[in-house]
């Protein structure tokens, strides 16, 4: 983003920062539970930074992924999240980071949503090397607490190899560590 606004065009530089405007009011309207008015802030800046960056960029891809997000907790709207969140991660993909992870994640929480544990799995471990768990960040879970926990908010966690019989980490297996 950074090279737009800078690249000597301000026009599209403001546009860029209208939409990320429009993604802050989306969030809080979908804290205070209005997912209608959240969705369509969503898309309208999904719509700008096609406009301004093109359908490939990191920055469509984030839109994508946030209205993915958006739709796992909207009623009937399953499909719709599963055609954003795919999207989302096949740009993001390439770039094999921790966001990624997050939308990997997203996608095993769809599929679990649909009832497919398998896909589920598969979604989640596509980069092992590069993983996030979010069981007690789901929706509608309850966390270690006892309180319902954030849906957005992730918590990176090491992974580190363990042996379900003796200890010696070779059965491929991984324990979560702080």
């Amino acid at each position: 983003m950074s090279s737009i606004i800078f690249s000597g065009d301000a026009n599209k530089g403001m546009k860029i920062m209208e939409a990320g405007q429009w993604n802050n009011q989306a969030n809080q309207l979908e804290a205070r539970g209005d997912f209608t008015g959240a969705e369509g802030l969503f898309l309208r800046s999904l719509a700008r930074k096609i406009e301004i960056t093109g359908e490939d960029s990191i920055q469509t891809a984030l839109a994508r992924n946030l209205l993915g997000e958006l739709y796992l907790k909207m009623e009937g709207k399953l499909d719709d999240a599963q055609k954003m969140l795919e999207e989302a991660d096949r740009i993001r993909s390439v770039i094999n980071d921790f966001d990624a992870a997050c939308t990997r994640d997203n996608l095993g929480q769809l599929w679990e949503m649909k009832g497919d544990v398998v896909k589920a799995r598969e979604a989640r471990e596509r980069n092992p090397e590069n993983m996030i768990c979010s069981n007690f960040n789901r929706i509608g879970r309850q966390g270690i607490s006892g309180g319902v926990r954030n849906p957005r908010r992730r918590t990176p966690r090491k992974l580190v190899p363990v042996d379900r019989e003796g200890g010696n980490g070779m059965d491929g297996g991984v324990n979560e560590v702080a």
